[in-house]
């Protein structure tokens, strides 16, 4: 990870900085917030497993449209066009809502003691 990649997973918000601190902890490569040529969505990271060189999108989102509430409505669209951007890429994606990444990460963390 480069001095750039470390500034930006700093950046990030302590939910997303953790994940991907666990990732790298699992020997994945992170590179958070990665700008893709010709796409205005900015992903939270590519992701690359060193032992096989394939990489992936992985962006956390929204399950679902909250009730009524102006901005969580707003926020959702968003993310639902972002969504949609990123897919369109050709990059192979995986969109993990945020219940499953505190799943995930409850499950690992609870495993390694």
């Amino acid at each position: 990870m480069s001095v750039e990649d470390t500034e930006r997973l700093n950046e990030l918000k302590s939910n997303e900085r953790e994940f991907a601190l666990l990732l790298l902890s699992k020997g994945l490569e992170v590179y958070p917030e990665p700008v893709i040529q010709g796409c205005t969505a900015l992903p939270d990271f590519f992701v690359v497993n060193p032992k096989t060189g394939t990489g992936k999108i992985v962006e956390i989102t929204l399950r679902e449209k909250s009730s009524g509430k102006s901005k969580n409505r707003k926020t959702f669209l968003r993310k639902q066009r972002q969504t949609e951007e990123l897919k369109n890429t050709g990059i192979p994606c995986i969109f993990l809502y945020r219940e499953n990444q505190e799943k995930i990460r409850n499950y690992i963390w609870s495993k390694l003691f």
